[in-house]
């Protein structure tokens, strides 16, 4: 695409790819190309007339910052520009992979988002390969100002939290210094109520190994209630790469309830979440510049059975394995007034899992929990329900596996 005098190029809307992978994507679509189809023909006239009866930004094609009739002389130029005629402005959705370039020198690629006041915009932009390209990430408000901004020699995170105003936010994407060309990949999300494209449904119990690639952020979603805790452990599927996984646990209005990172893996708890509904967690390397597979299990301990759950009846023991981003939980029926004593020990010494046990009641509530390096036993008397227990056994750093055995006594 030939540089514009009047303003800053603008990138395409790419096509979506699924969770982990990358998109493929055509970089600086022609403005005249208005339905989004690859093409300019008379039919982007009446794609325009669309754009602009519903205030799109795609129908500002002369680069003023308003959608007013003179954009129609644009559109008429840009079609008989083709194809050397001008960028135009697109709708990026979140959780959408992106691949564009930065193609001559001062070039602008800037992406468009949708975000309300409040909102966190988490960005994931990498270079697929190192070179002499340093990008540079501005995030815009909607009125112009720049809401954060900043850059690194192959790549990196960037969050604008809590942003100021509802509408359209801008992402811009150039080489630091203007004195370089080069690819970038690019993920944008806003974690709220939206589900984001490549985002899975996470059923409570479940263990799922994935990839973030260079310039990636994953999503998954869980269904809680308002006091529910969200368990969650996560690791390095492979511990010889530099990836550090960083997770986020957003609550349905769009707000952070917690989030952490290390170097290997972790186990990372939202104790008594605020409200009923989607919660969305958002996986990504710390540092934005590696890439890795994880592993990680996502629980909601409350009175529904969750996925490998195992029945652990008095009397019972129960053998189990802890792997990596691994957690275990068992069920037993308990009536009000009952005490209840689990015993957890590892099998073989040499490891260094250590193993930790919570007790949560048939409503959610956390009643009991503790850990240690080799064994214990954990009690609680006169348990205040009757119904399902649950019973949530994970490595305590969420860092190491190992084998164990669990046991349950239930008196009177």
């Amino acid at each position: 695409m030939k540089p514009i005098a009047t303003r800053h190029a603008i990138a395409a809307l790419l096509t979506a790819a699924a969770c982990g992978t990358s998109a493929q994507a055509t970089d600086d679509r022609p403005c005249a190309d208005q339905n989004l189809d690859g093409r300019v023909t008379p039919s982007d006239f009446n794609s325009w007339i669309l754009n602009f009866n519903a205030g799109s930004p795609l129908a500002d094609v002369n680069g003023d910052g308003e959608i007013t009739p003179g954009d129609f002389n644009g559109w008429i130029l840009a079609y008989n520009q083709f194809p050397d005629g001008p960028g135009c402005p697109a709708d990026v959705v979140s959780g959408l992979q992106i691949e564009g370039s930065i193609s001559f020198l001062g070039d602008r690629d800037a992406f468009l988002l949708q975000a309300d006041a409040g909102d966190d915009i988490r960005v994931a932009i990498s270079e697929p390969t190192a070179t002499s390209f340093s990008p540079r990430l501005s995030i815009v408000a909607p009125d112009g100002s720049v809401v954060t901004a900043t850059w690194d020699t192959f790549g990196f995170d960037l969050t604008a939290a809590n942003v100021p105003t509802s509408g359209t936010y801008t992402l811009v994407v150039q080489d630091n210094g203007d004195h370089n060309l080069g690819s970038y990949r690019l993920t944008a999300i806003v974690p709220d109520s939206t589900v984001d494209i490549g985002n899975e449904s996470l059923p409570s119990g479940t263990t799922l190994t994935r990839v973030v690639g260079l310039g990636d952020i994953d999503t998954f979603t869980i269904n809680a209630q308002a006091g529910d805790d969200v368990r969650l452990a996560i690791a390095e599927a492979g511990g010889s790469s530099n990836f550090s996984p960083a997770v986020n646990i957003y609550a349905p209005n769009g707000d952070r309830v917690t989030g952490t990172w290390d170097t290997f893996g972790f186990d990372l708890t939202a104790a008594n979440v605020p409200v009923s509904g989607t919660y969305t967690i958002v996986v990504q390397d710390n540092s934005g510049t590696q890439s890795g597979d994880y592993a990680m299990t996502v629980v909601v301990p409350d009175n529904q059975i969750d996925a490998g759950n195992v029945p652990l009846p008095d009397g019972a023991t129960r053998s189990g394995l802890i792997d990596l981003g691994d957690i275990d939980t068992f069920t037993i029926t308990l009536s009000a007034g009952q005490d209840l004593t689990i015993d957890v020990a590892e099998l073989g010494s040499a490891s260094s899992f250590s193993p930790r046990a919570s007790i949560y009641a048939p409503n959610g509530d956390l009643i009991t929990g503790t850990w240690d390096t080799f064994s214990f036993s954990l009690s609680r008397a006169n348990v205040p329900f009757s119904g399902a227990y649950t019973i949530v056994v994970q490595d305590n750093s969420g860092t190491s596996s190992g084998d164990y055995q669990i046991g349950a006594i239930v008196s009177p």
